[in-house]
Order: structure tokens, then sequence, then C-alpha cells
């Protein structure tokens, strides 16, 4: 995309001095002034414009595989449950993935969990659209191992349809020890999806639950 872009700047460049060069010979000093003007007012619109995008798509690639801040932060300190929401925007079809963080701790600031815990995790996705999850927990996102190997496909009292992901016991913390576990959530929007219409506008929500027990 870059590389046309660059491409029609040079062709619209190389057009306006061929322009200004016949205008020279053909026409007035008077003519040539008010055409001189226009043309670096139209050029100057044209490079400012062109460099918005390329800024843009600079942007863009540069977020490419990358991973996001921790989009969460959990913190475990008793028995319970906790929960947060993500919204997956801007995932477009194609190879690239795209990872979201998030970390559980058992401590916050200065308190620590004071009892030994264990944690089940739930992750619970809309199917606006056809997207494909991995997971991977204190391990790289690129060459772990996927922790999301059995998907359930559940229906609400409203007829809207869920992927949901069960891990029971996916994580324990020791009493008196501050440690975070953190996770990566990879996305992948196949390719093959990129032709159809329907997917337009569409935006995937997730939400992951855990449930923290006490280790006795």
């Amino acid at each position: 995309m870059l590389e046309k872009i660059n491409k029609s700047y040079n062709i619209f460049l190389h057009n306006i001095r061929e322009f200004i060069r016949n205008i020279k010979k053909n026409k007035s000093n008077k003519y040539r002034l008010r055409f001189l003007m226009l043309a670096s007012l139209v050029l100057f619109i044209a490079f400012f414009g062109i460099y918005l995008i390329r800024d843009s798509y600079a942007k863009y690639e540069s977020r490419k595989n990358l991973v996001t801040d921790a989009v969460a932060a959990l913190y475990i300190i008793k028995p319970g449950s906790y929960s947060f929401d993500m919204n997956i925007e801007g995932v477009v079809p194609g190879t690239d993935d795209y990872i979201y963080s998030f970390t559980v701790s058992n401590f916050e600031e200065s308190t620590t969990s004071n009892v030994d815990l264990s944690y089940s995790m739930r992750i619970i996705s809309t199917t606006n659209l056809p997207l494909n999850y991995r997971l991977y927990k204190n391990q790289s996102p690129t060459g772990g191992t996927n922790l999301l190997n059995i998907t359930d496909i559940s229906q609400d009292s409203e007829s809207a349809w869920y992927k949901v992901f069960d891990l029971e016991d996916v994580g324990s913390f020791t009493h008196d020890t501050n440690t975070t576990d953190t996770y990566y959530l990879v996305v992948n929007f196949p390719q093959s999806a990129q032709s159809t219409i329907s997917y337009a506008g569409q935006i995937e929500s997730v939400e992951v639950k855990i449930d923290a027990k006490q280790v006795i």
C-alpha cells in the first residue's frame, strides 16, 4: 500500500512540473504567476494529505504483531469472582495476529493474599466475527503452548451465541509470596473472511472471568 502511495505521489509531481513548464513557454507573466500560486497551493494540500496517509499507515504497520499494554490487571487477594471486558477493535482479515495481554496477581500494592489460592478461568466471546483465539500463560505468544484447546458454543436467553473456553485450575498462588501471571490473548481474523460484507463494522467483545478459591 505504501509503495502505491509513493508511486502516485511521484506521478503527481511529474505532471505538475510538466504543466508548469508548458505554461512558462506559452502564457503571459501575469497568468503564469497566478497559475504558480494555485499550483503551489494544490501541491501543498496534496503533499500534506499524503503525509497524513503515510503517517497513519506507518502507525498501523508498527502495531502489527506487537503486544499491547496490559488491557486489565486482576488482583486476587481472597477467594471470590473477578472479571473484566475487552473490546477487540481494529482487527482486519489477514495473516497478522493481534495480541492482548492481561495479568492476574495475588497482591496489590502492599497487600498480599494470606492464604494459598488456586483459580479457574472462563473466556467468553461474542460470535459477531469468525475470529480465532489462542491463549498463552507466562510464555512467548508466538511460540508457547496454547491453552485454548476446547471450545463450547452456548446461547443465552436472548438467543445470542457465544464461544466459551473453560480453563480449570489454570493458576495457583502461595500465600505471602507476591506472584503475577501474565496472559497473552492472540486474536486472528482469517483472510478467507475478507470478502464477506456482513462483517463490516462489527465489533467483537471478550469477557474474562476468574474464580479463585482457597487451597487447604
